[in-house]
């Protein structure tokens, strides 16, 4: 079991890896087989919903695809609530994105903020092994994305 201290450590670190715009450096803190589920909205019946991925590719790619999106994303880790018992953090952060082009109807260049809960699992060695994250905006609105392609493929 990891201590307060050293959960607190372990999500400082994973946020302070994804303001890094440094995709290697976030997939070294999740393990290989890492569950990651972003909410977003979904239809119960699509098999492949915007959001959830299994494994520390698909984190890659997810970072990936919000690097290439906003030219901007900066992370302000707000609180930390640890579970020590549970090897469990709950992050409450504010995001700060920037589009690099216009996005969903928001102008290119046009910062905005929103706020963000992460809840993260971790092994004994500060390594993630889920983090479900609920309220992140590009998510959503790629998930509303997702949604529409599915009705499109079911007609």
């Amino acid at each position: 079991m990891l201590t307060h201290e050293q959960l607190r450590d372990a999500v400082n670190e994973h946020f302070r890896a994804e303001n890094s715009r440094d995709v290697d450096a976030i997939v070294a803190s999740v393990t290989e087989d890492v569950e990651y589920h972003v909410k977003s909205p979904s239809y119960p019946d699509d098999v492949f919903p915007f959001g959830v991925t299994a494994s520390a590719e698909g984190v890659r790619q997810l970072w990936t695809d919000l690097y290439e999106t906003y030219s901007s994303y900066e992370i302000s880790v707000d609180d930390v609530l640890t579970w020590p018992e549970r090897n469990q953090a709950l992050a409450l952060v504010t995001i700060l994105a920037t589009p690099a082009e216009d996005f969903e109807g928001l102008p290119a260049g046009k910062p905005f903020t929103y706020s963000v809960a992460a809840l993260c699992d971790y092994n004994d060695d500060a390594k993630m092994t889920r983090e479900t994250v609920y309220g992140n905006f590009a998510i959503v609105t790629w998930g509303i994305n997702r949604m529409r392609q599915f009705l499109a493929e079911s007609q």
